[in-house]
């Protein structure tokens, strides 16, 4: 995973590590879009090699998995921010831990450790209504295109 900057040229990594208005996200791929969860709620990337399907779960919940000793969750990310939509096809998941319990969710691909100044954010509040918001934190300008940030135990709370 390749790590890029939105810094301006007089701020270097390390400023940024210790400024706190410079917050780190982990973006990732999903159904043709770009999110990214924070990195404080993300605990690592992992490749699944096996996953046992549960059964009586939502569909949305693909099954656990062993992770190094400890039983997770599996979702598929695709289908909680998108009901309906067609499995995803990955073994990528980005693990995270909401109050204690971690949870993997299935993505297209892992693109980067992203940093972003806090003024360069905008809260999904200003731009969708309350009842829209549900799992989006906020929007961000990135290379390019539109980063769609999420909230990790908002993401877990509506499985």
């Amino acid at each position: 995973m390749s790590k890029t900057s939105s810094l301006s040229p007089n701020k270097s990594l390390a400023d940024a590590a210790s400024d706190p208005t410079v917050l780190q996200f982990v973006g990732f791929r999903l159904g043709g879009k770009d999110y990214a969860f924070p990195i404080d709620q993300t605990r690592e990337i992992v490749e699944l090699e096996s996953i046992t399907p549960t059964p009586e779960v939502p569909d949305h919940v693909v099954g656990v998995t062993n992770l190094r000793g400890q039983i997770i969750p599996i979702i598929d990310l695709q289908r909680v921010l998108t009901p309906g939509a067609p499995a995803t096809n990955s073994r990528q998941a980005v693990v995270v831990e909401v109050r204690g319990q971690l949870t993997g969710c299935l993505v297209d691909s892992v693109t980067r450790v992203v940093r972003l100044p806090q003024k360069e954010i905008q809260a999904a509040e200003d731009i969708l209504d309350q009842e829209n918001v549900r799992s989006v934190d906020g929007f961000a300008r990135h290379e390019g295109t539109i980063l769609i940030l999420l909230d990790a135990s908002r993401v877990i709370a509506r499985c």
